[in-house]
């Protein structure tokens, strides 16, 4: 008995017609190594719209553009209604990358983020989101800053003095979230030879690893030197002490001998931005609170030999602040400066500069 052929399928014309454009465009959409032709690909690729008016299977679904430059967009779907734990699946598209992002939520619960990823040029700084970018940037811009405050207006700043008993000065300056603390020692020491007639001011930072999480490691040790170096250049002036907005001269005991040896310390307890203002003003605050105890050099002397000093316990000299200036930081944002900016202004800056002023108008140091 003869086997009977089945009879092939009859593929409808317009089948094969496009059947034979699907091909043709797969393999015109090829490089010769196998790789894809994105360009191409993405002409071909037409985006469907969005159905955030009429629910398809009970799902809608709207396209919102998070930054127009890297065209990166992203499409959110969420179900008309929730009777019970539901995912809600977003894709993220750039012309550098495509990303989902899968949330999930429960009834009467907060979002949760599960799996979230953008490209690197986009992230910013860690813990903002490309829309909170732009909206800093965006209210600086405008004059109306995410704190309400105008660009050229401070933070509420409070100043307390005589915080810590066991030295000659001390303040602490909260400004705004950013807390640090400063204190003065003085000590008997030995001018230097190339400025016999001048005392000596030592100013030292340190970072501690609870005030940021930047802090921790090696982070807070190179922020600590950054500052120090900064303080150094806007209150002692060059190294010649040219510009000093302290007076080193009034630190000279014997000159050429003795000399009274200021040991400056920062302290940064918590940390929101504009750490060298506030630093600044809590040093000017804590020498304001200094007394420096009253010397009285034996007449009988030696001239060549080291002077016989008396130091007194009860008659205290207070520190002249008169010339020690403020520092005033100005961080650009885009086309416009600020003045107290906060950690998250300054994520976005491109550049800074501190001047510190003295009560005369002078500038005594410049750092950026």
């Amino acid at each position: 008995m003869a086997s009977q052929t089945k009879p092939k399928p009859v593929i409808p014309w317009k089948i094969k017609l496009l059947l034979s454009a699907y091909t043709f465009a797969v393999n015109t959409s090829r490089h010769p190594n196998g790789t894809v032709n994105r360009c191409l690909t993405t002409f071909l690729d037409l985006k469907s719209p969005p159905f955030a008016t009429k629910p398809i299977h009970g799902v809608t679904a709207f396209d919102t553009t998070i930054d127009f430059s890297l065209n990166l967009w992203f499409r959110l779907y969420t179900p008309t209604a929730l009777t019970s734990t539901a995912p809600l699946s977003s894709s993220y598209h750039s012309r550098t990358t495509e990303t989902t992002l899968t949330m999930q939520r429960a009834l009467g619960s907060e979002w949760e983020i599960s799996a979230l990823s953008f490209p690197a040029q986009s992230q910013g700084m860690v813990g903002l989101s490309i829309g909170e970018q732009h909206f800093i940037q965006g209210g600086i811009a405008q004059d109306l800053r995410s704190d309400g405050r105008k660009r050229l207006t401070y933070r509420p700043i409070s100043i307390e003095t005589g915080v810590i008993p066991q030295a000659n000065g001390s303040a602490r300056v909260k400004l705004g979230a950013t807390d640090v603390i400063a204190s003065v020692k003085a000590e008997l020491g030995k001018p230097s030879p190339f400025q016999p007639d001048k005392g000596k001011v030592s100013i030292y930072v340190d970072c501690s690893p609870t005030a940021a999480p930047v802090f921790e490691g090696r982070g807070g040790d190179e922020l600590s030197a950054e500052l120090s170096t900064a303080l150094q250049r806007c209150l002692l002036g060059g190294k010649s002490g040219t510009g000093a907005g302290i007076d080193l001269s009034s630190l000279s005991i014997v000159e050429g001998k003795i000399c009274w040896d200021l040991y400056i310390d920062g302290l940064v307890v918590s940390s929101d931005g504009n750490l060298l203002d506030a630093l600044g003003a809590a040093i000017k605050a804590a020498l304001s609170n200094t007394g420096i105890p009253k010397v009285q050099v034996a007449a009988s002397a030696p001239s060549d030999g080291q002077p016989e000093v008396d130091i007194s316990d009860e008659e205290f000299l207070q520190f002249d602040t008169s010339g020690v200036p403020v520092i005033v930081t100005l961080t650009k944002v885009g086309r416009h400066y600020i003045v107290d900016a906060t950690s998250e202004e300054e994520s976005q800056m491109s550049s800074a500069i501190s001047v510190s002023v003295n009560r005369q108008g002078r500038i005594c140091g410049l750092t950026d």
